[in-house]
């Protein structure tokens, strides 16, 4: 199945080309691992994973996922955990921007809405996207006779 042409989206990803430091915290998914490889060929950031590094370095290998040019730090196998590491590290100014991986949003959102977090005076807000794909099978038939 061909995926869809968007036009309009293709140019916004052409027109958002940069080197921003985007965390990339627990990404413990194929659909999180996949998201960082399209990430990374359009150009729009220079991602670092954040998580427990052997997890994430084994579920990439049976995804075929090549991680050789993307920088992993190992943290502690626990959501929150890494999210708190994640905030301290955008506050040291080493992120950019923070991408929720495959824990739960809030695990993700607590430490950064926390009073130790990125708190400011101005609203916390997230983005979510998806991609919906159809598919129709035929499952039934009908015939005449």
């Amino acid at each position: 199945m061909s995926r869809p042409n968007y036009p309009r989206l293709q140019q916004l990803i052409a027109s958002a080309k940069s080197q921003l430091p985007l965390g990339v915290v627990y990404p413990l998914s194929q659909p999180a691992l996949e998201t960082v490889h399209e990430l990374l060929s359009h150009q729009l950031c220079v991602p670092t994973l954040l998580g427990p590094a052997q997890r994430i370095t084994q579920m990439a290998q049976e995804a075929g996922l090549d991680l050789t040019h993307i920088r992993l730090i190992d943290a502690p196998d626990d959501p929150v955990a890494a999210a708190k590491i994640a905030v301290q590290m955008v506050k040291q100014g080493e992120f950019a921007a923070l991408m929720k991986g495959s824990q739960h949003t809030e695990d993700l959102m607590g430490p950064i809405v926390g009073r130790d977090g990125l708190r400011t005076e101005r609203r916390t807000s997230h983005l979510f996207l998806f991609e919906l794909r159809l598919v129709f099978q035929n499952s039934w038939t009908t015939e005449f006779f």
